[in-house]
């Protein structure tokens, strides 16, 4: 299971890069206004909170914890996390479509979390 992981992790890494060399021609650029950080970190910072509690709640509190549940709700908020990251993209990196890069890998890595569960888990 873990060099599965460790595959799939390699596997992501791989087609981000190559992805954002062939669509973009150049590396990735950073956010730099600060309105565009500040959401950024704000975003993360409230998606980490509810993170947090939901965890805690699914391990010590749910009297039915299943594999299955945790598994969509790393599924779930990993998707979140590339959302919110695309969307900040788009907003604040105007005449740049590393967005689309970023659309693309959520949608990879919902796919590629999903086969993982079912190949591992299933």
């Amino acid at each position: 299971m873990l060099i599965g992981l460790a595959a799939f992790l390699v596997l992501y890494f791989s087609v981000y890069y190559l992805l954002s060399r062939c669509l973009l021609g150049h590396g990735l650029q950073r956010v730099t206004d600060p309105a565009g950080r500040k959401i950024e970190i704000i975003g993360r910072l409230i998606l980490v909170a509810i993170a947090l509690p939901t965890l805690y709640f699914l391990y010590f509190v749910s009297e039915r914890l299943t594999f299955a549940g945790t598994f969509c709700f790393f599924i779930v908020y990993f998707a979140a996390q590339i959302g919110l990251q695309a969307w900040i993209e788009w907003k604040f990196l105007k005449g740049s479509k590393q967005y689309v890069v970023s659309l693309i890998m959520l949608v990879l890595a919902v796919l590629g979390m999903v086969v993982f569960g079912v190949i591992f888990f299933v």
